[in-house]
């Protein structure tokens, strides 16, 4: 009896002295959600969590990124704290690489582009505004536009794609979670250990539904009207193309009502840059989109894949993140671009 109670008091001070080591190293190598407060705002009855304001510090997104500075407005935004009431205003809106993942916010593509555009134009009214924001998937882009970015009167927006973003539409429940459990008081390693629980769930939860709705001969070809069908693709990334759309559909109809310009900026993967052969799947659908609908389609798909062989290395290593020459080349493929719409579109 004597020695199982000194082996259950050994076992209880181990366990409290591994998640208190566990406790100092997540403290110090620390994932953004921990760190930023997110506010959970209702919409249609679905909760959606937009960034508190004035927040202000230090993250590293993966352990290969350096540490850096993160300061938000009263708006939420990682951006300036004032805005002017006239001029161009180009609202940018994505997840990681628009918000900055990895980068100060100086280097960050959104704040490049307006020091281009503003040394060329030879205009100090010129606003890129950077509405990037961590795990958000379009329906969180769209009802932070809605709840905060309308109001600063934009004259064009740009909303930067990721590939991840159609299955986030789809399935989002890991992000979802992730943000609610960053404003619980619970230790650190325990919130830790509980969200990748959640995480291996999620992940073990969408393989066994594509496993189940089965690699059958699809519908319809490649180059239908805005399919994102391909030969032996899961039937649920066809559904989750159809939620994305809906929800992009119901923001070009926003902008065509307020009079805004809409481009969509469709960011490749790591993986596509570095394999010339890999199919662009989600370019290819949505240039067709854009095309059908009157919207601006930027794609530096080409752009990167030239950089990349020549030896330039545009994403932290493992990640789907721009670095920051990633994110200033991104800034210099968007600048002409821009510069075009702006001219054609008589941008005042």
């Amino acid at each position: 009896m004597r020695k199982t109670l000194q082996r259950m008091l050994m076992f209880a001070f181990s366990a409290v002295l591994l998640l208190a080591l566990i406790e100092l190293v997540l403290r110090f190598y620390d994932f953004p959600s921990e760190l930023a407060a997110y506010d959970r705002v209702f919409v249609g009855g679905t909760a959606v969590y937009l960034p508190s304001p004035h927040q202000e510090y230090t993250e590293r997104w993966f352990l290969c990124q350096r540490p850096h500075k993160v300061v938000t407005n009263a708006l939420g935004l990682r951006d300036r704290t004032e805005y002017a009431s006239g001029g161009i205003k180009i609202a940018v809106l994505g997840d990681e690489p628009t918000f900055g993942a990895g980068v100060s916010f100086e280097e960050t593509y959104a704040h490049n582009l307006e020091e281009a555009l503003r040394g060329y134009l030879n205009r100090s009214d010129i606003e890129v505004i950077n509405m990037g924001m961590r795990l958000a998937g379009i329906r969180e882009e769209k009802t932070l536009l809605k709840e905060r970015g309308l109001a600063l009167r934009p004259t064009m927006i740009i909303l930067q794609f990721s590939p991840n973003d159609v299955g986030e539409a789809k399935f989002d429940v890991f992000s979802s979670f992730y943000k609610e459990a960053s404003n619980t008081k619970v230790p650190l390693a325990l919130r830790k250990t509980a969200l990748y629980v959640q995480f291996i769930r999620t992940k073990l939860s969408l393989l066994s539904l594509i496993k189940r709705q089965d690699r059958t001969a699809l519908k319809e070809p490649l180059d239908a009207p805005d399919s994102f069908y391909a030969p032996r693709m899961p039937l649920f990334w066809q559904q989750a193309w159809d939620v994305y759309c809906a929800e992009l559909e119901e923001l070009v109809d926003e902008c065509r009502e307020r009079g805004i310009v809409l481009g969509i900026l469709v960011l490749p993967a790591r993986t596509q840059v570095a394999d010339p052969a890999r199919e662009d799947i989600p370019q290819k659908a949505l240039s067709r989109f854009a095309r059908a609908r009157g919207v601006y389609f930027l794609d530096p798909l080409s752009f990167f894949r030239e950089r990349f062989s020549k030896g330039k290395n545009d994403f932290y290593p493992g990640s789907e993140v721009l670095n920051a020459d990633g994110q200033y080349a991104l800034s210099t493929f968007l600048f002409d671009r821009v510069l075009n719409i702006i001219r054609e579109e008589k941008l005042q």
